[in-house]
């Protein structure tokens, strides 16, 4: 073993060997001291080195500095990455929710126009429909919760994948088990044919003014829209249908993030203690103090029972003496059937009760805390005796 450790993890780990726990107060006391010295050798320094140049103590300095300056950057890029993250979620999220609302709610009001004659009622059904395509995606979420319905885990694409697919589909009898729906599968349904109203809608609101110029029957002029459009056309219907797809799936994904944030705090709101850090904070202490409490108790009793063992005189000196083969076998207070001068009754300190109770505590040095009762009971002796036994070990 290094009997002159150099560094902290050395003295860690002689610690460790030897079985002495380091507290927290320790390594406050040893960086306080380190701190200390540290000074100290740099005053040394400086009053060896008077005629250093003023350029070079300020290098000097700004050395021995610039690594708690970096950790305080660090420390403040942190402060800022989390608290913009924090921002732009917990208050981006609805605000884009909005926004997107009232966008797709102006592309669907335009395809509306097509065949809606009151623009009223057709301002009313594009605001429903969108705010359909939010509310929907926020029902499955919850229905779902409710259920307790954990959904599958996906997988990238394999034919070998799609094979089992279409095997299942056909009832393949090898391991056949029926696959279970969403709880929530009617919502997603009805969500599906809304996520396609919208996208319809909003084409068509791209189209109107094509759709107003071109004459003829509906298939007549679905040929030529597509034969005699011009590329700026194409472009305006691509992007328009591009830019209602990603609004309306940026939607969705956002209102399914909202919806799990909801059941969270729901559940949170609806548990039934009052103040939940400091309850949480509470356990955590009591944890770690009764972790402590265990180890101090645990050494009290190892140095107790060391203590009381070397205290009371040998229980063996007395067995072992030529003159006493036995206690039993003494006929007076100073002599024996051997003639031979035996140990006084009054060295004979314990009666047969007493010291099977004392036996049996130092024996079992974890029971000592036992009530007397429980202890005489387990110990198969009185409770006087088991009283008697712990006054005299002092427990």
């Amino acid at each position: 073993m290094n009997e002159n450790p150099q560094t902290i993890a050395e003295v860690e780990a002689i610690a460790a060997k030897l079985g002495i726990p380091l507290s927290a107060e320790d390594y406050a006391q040893a960086d306080a001291l380190a701190q200390q010295r540290r000074t100290q050798l740099e005053a040394e320094q400086l009053a060896h080195e008077p005629n250093k140049s003023s350029t070079a103590a300020f290098v000097e300095r700004f050395n021995r500095f610039y690594p708690k300056f970096l950790q305080t950057l660090i420390g403040v890029g942190d402060v800022m990455i989390s608290l913009t993250q924090t921002i732009l979620i917990g208050i981006g999220v609805p605000v884009v929710l909005i926004l997107l609302m009232v966008v797709e709610q102006q592309r669907v009001y335009r395809g509306m126009e097509l065949f809606e004659v009151e623009t009223t009622l057709a301002a009313f059904g594009a605001t429903v429909l969108v705010i359909c395509n939010l509310l929907f995606e926020l029902l499955i979420s919850w229905r779902e919760h409710q259920s307790s319905w954990i959904e599958p885990p996906s997988y990238e694409f394999s034919f070998r994948l799609c094979a089992r697919r279409l095997a299942y589909m056909f009832g393949n009898r090898d391991g056949w088990t029926p696959a279970a729906k969403s709880p929530a599968l009617r919502f997603k349904v009805v969500l599906r044919i809304i996520t396609f109203s919208i996208l319809m809608l909003a084409l068509a609101g791209s189209m109107h003014a094509v759709i107003e110029r071109v004459g003829g029957s509906w298939y007549e002029a679905i040929v030529t829209v597509l034969t005699r459009s011009t590329l700026l056309e194409f472009t305006t219907w691509s992007g328009g249908l591009m830019f209602a797809v990603a609004a309306v799936f940026a939607a969705q994904a956002l209102s399914q993030y909202v919806a799990q944030k909801v059941i969270e705090i729901i559940a949170i709101m609806q548990s039934s203690a009052s103040n939940k850090p400091e309850l949480i904070a509470t356990a955590g202490g009591l944890t770690a103090a009764m972790y402590l409490y265990g180890r101090l108790k645990e050494s009290q009793r190892q140095r107790r029972t060391m203590a009381h063992a070397s205290d009371m005189p040998s229980r063996e000196n007395v067995i072992t003496v030529p003159s006493v083969p036995n206690s039993i076998e003494q006929h007076d207070n100073w002599g024996n059937r051997t003639g031979v001068p035996s140990v006084p009754n009054s060295l004979e300190r314990f009666s047969p009760a007493i010291q099977k109770a004392i036996d049996w505590l130092q024996a079992n040095p974890d029971m000592q805390e036992l009530s007397v009762r429980k202890a005489a009971n387990l110990a198969g002796v009185s409770a006087t005796s088991m009283h008697s036994a712990k006054k005299e070990l002092g427990l």
